[in-house]
């Protein structure tokens, strides 16, 4: 008899424990499940919301794709035409610097040579030849050191320690690193005269441009004081800029062509307002414009020149190409004397992204080409490219990339693609390389006067990519809950003003930052 009513009491209490336990995982179940609802809902509520910033009457005639994931998860929290191919303008440069990141690595350097061809005479003369061997260094530039001359006094101190003070033969620079085309396909003709569109080569000085810096003379009727950055023999300037009163607009203008060598600026300079209440505010009248240079390599050579005879070294030969001279340069049997080193990738890297620098993109694109496929071209970078876009999983043929800093209208990517990309890189082993190079709003950069004093303001970094008719933004944003966020905006085929566009990106990437499942 108390063996049977052990064996049932045992019975019941298993039962008991058994409904225990099935209550609690019931009660674990619901309580899980609400919480996905409530996270499916606040979803569905983020779309919506996204949907009415979208549904403005501004974008009707625009074509749009948006691609919004999770990072860990892989989760889709919106997408509009995620697919459709757009333009990408600049934000092409996530794909460059990511594929140069994996291609060269993030401690790749650019190293520019010197040497010497010739013997020294006790006179002290170079009875011979100096070379320069360039190698696609985008970084002798104001982007990335306080004053590029400081290399060629370097590279001046240099011959003058080893007691040349003439040089009877030639200055030679071989740019053999690139191929001879200067411009992207599919860049527009109406760029090229600006910094922006400066022509690619192996040789790279202040961004193969000149500033131009104005102020006005003396009095009304002078001809304005004329500064040429840097200081070079190699344009001849016309200035016609003529010196007004104070209360005339400054206006400056050339229709001159800077491969004709002759560059002709008509317009005029304001006379400062010396009035006591605008006295500070107007207490440096000049002003600047910006042209590129049609040939870099004769540009260098020029500057280069300039600098030696300033340090005191007479050249008494040429300045010359490499294609200018009897076949191909021995570099074995010729004497090293210098080399200037960039900075890492990661570094230059920074300065494409955050600043958007399309030579140095491109400079970058090219370099892909020759060291992954002997060819510093144009065709050979985008090969690099698109063996880097299969190896994480984005089919080559169903985008076009043409060159490296998006400035042609050949480019096309779609949204999805974009997010693909922040993804794989989000897994990548350069991760935290790639994401500090991008711009952040409130900072110096292309970011520098978007959303702030919002929460995205600290929350969201990002690439902008913009030309007439097209704006993107493609990037990475972290909820308020801390959910890491890829994201990608493009707009193509609007008609109103740019800042519009602008703004409806900040709305969606500030509703990405405030975005909570609770």
């Amino acid at each position: 008899m108390k063996t049977l009513f052990y064996a049932i009491s045992a019975l019941l209490i298993a039962f008991s424990n058994t409904f225990a336990q099935s209550n609690k995982q019931s009660s674990d179940s619901i309580k899980i499940d609400k919480k996905q609802q409530n996270g499916q809902f606040a979803i569905r509520h983020l779309q919506e919301d996204l949907e009415d910033i979208l549904s403005v009457s501004e974008l009707s005639n625009a074509s749009i794709g948006i691609s919004v994931i999770n990072l860990e998860t892989g989760e889709t929290f919106y997408k509009k035409n995620p697919n459709i191919l757009l333009i990408p303008a600049s934000t092409l440069k996530l794909f460059t610097t990511a594929a140069g990141l994996e291609v060269l690595g993030s401690d790749f350097h650019y190293a520019t040579r010197i040497y010497i061809d010739g013997t020294i005479k006790d006179s002290g003369e170079l009875d011979g030849d100096i070379i320069i061997r360039a190698s696609g260094d985008p970084s002798m530039s104001l982007m990335y050191m306080k004053d590029p001359t400081v290399i060629l006094d370097n590279i001046a101190l240099k011959l003058d320690s080893l007691r040349i003070k003439s040089i009877k033969g030639n200055i030679i620079l071989d740019h053999g690193y690139f191929d001879n085309e200067s411009f992207g396909p599919g860049w527009a003709i109406d760029d090229v005269p600006y910094p922006y569109s400066a022509p690619i080569s192996a040789i790279s000085f202040y961004d193969n441009k000149v500033e131009l810096s104005f102020k006005p003379g003396v009095k009304a009727g002078d001809y304005s004081r004329l500064t040429i950055i840097p200081d070079n023999s190699y344009l001849r300037i016309v200035n016609n800029v003529m010196t007004v009163q104070s209360n005339t607009p400054t206006v400056l203008e050339t229709d001159s062509d800077p491969r004709s060598g002759v560059i002709d600026i008509q317009g005029a300079i304001a006379l400062p307002d010396l009035t006591s209440s605008t006295k500070k505010t107007n207490a440096d009248p000049s002003t600047s414009i910006g042209l590129s240079i049609d040939d870099p390599v004769q540009y260098f050579l020029h500057v280069f020149k300039q600098r030696l005879e300033k340090m005191g070294i007479r050249i008494r030969g040429s300045l010359l190409q490499n294609e200018l001279i009897d076949g191909p340069i021995n570099y074995v049997e010729l004497k090293q004397i210098f080399t200037h080193v960039s900075p890492p990738i990661s570094s230059i890297i920074g300065i494409i992204n955050t600043f958007s620098h399309n030579l140095g993109a491109d400079m970058l694109f090219k370099t892909m080409g020759k060291e992954q496929f002997g060819e510093g071209s144009f065709s050979k970078g985008s090969e690099s490219i698109k063996k880097y876009l299969s190896s994480i999983g984005i089919m080559p043929e169903q985008c076009s990339i043409v060159d490296g800093s998006g400035l042609s209208r050949l480019n096309l990517l779609s949204a999805q693609q974009q997010t693909t990309l922040l993804s794989k890189v989000h897994r990548s082993t350069y991760k935290e390389v790639f994401r500090a190079s991008l711009a952040k709003p409130g900072m110096p950069g292309t970011l520098n006067n978007r959303m702030l004093k919002s929460l995205a303001q600290q929350q969201v970094i990002a690439k902008t990519g913009s030309m007439n008719n097209v704006s993107c933004l493609s990037g990475y944003a972290i909820t308020r809950d801390g959910e890491d966020l890829a994201f990608s905006i493009m707009i193509n085929g609007f008609t109103v003003p740019d800042g519009i566009i602008r703004n409806i990106q900040d709305m969606i990437c500030m509703r990405l930052a405030s975005f909570t499942r609770k």
